[in-house]
């Protein structure tokens, strides 16, 4: 997965990425943060953000759904999300 910035000049904002559980209640429930910081996406350019989730060697190893939470929220207040579900069986 990446961030894009077809801009002409760096965009900086603050990048949140966590691992989300399904609760008893049918809802996501923090699991693990991933990532919490400040980047600069460079004029015209991409960040890849499987990086920063690899490098945290997250596993989920319980059963259950799951899902990874990524947002991204520029200096400007603008805010980008999205996720992916996946399903744990042990």
């Amino acid at each position: 997965s990446k961030i894009t910035n077809n801009e002409d000049k760096a965009v900086s904002g603050m990048l949140v990425m966590k691992l989300q559980k399904l609760n008893t209640e049918g809802k996501w429930q923090d699991y693990k943060a991933v990532y919490n910081n400040q980047v600069s996406i460079p004029a015209k350019s991409s960040i890849d953000i499987n990086a920063f989730f690899n490098s945290a060697n997250v596993i989920a190893d319980i059963s259950g759904k799951y899902r990874v939470y990524a947002s991204f929220t520029a200096d400007n207040n603008q805010k980008f999300e999205n996720s992916y579900e996946f399903e744990v069986v042990v």
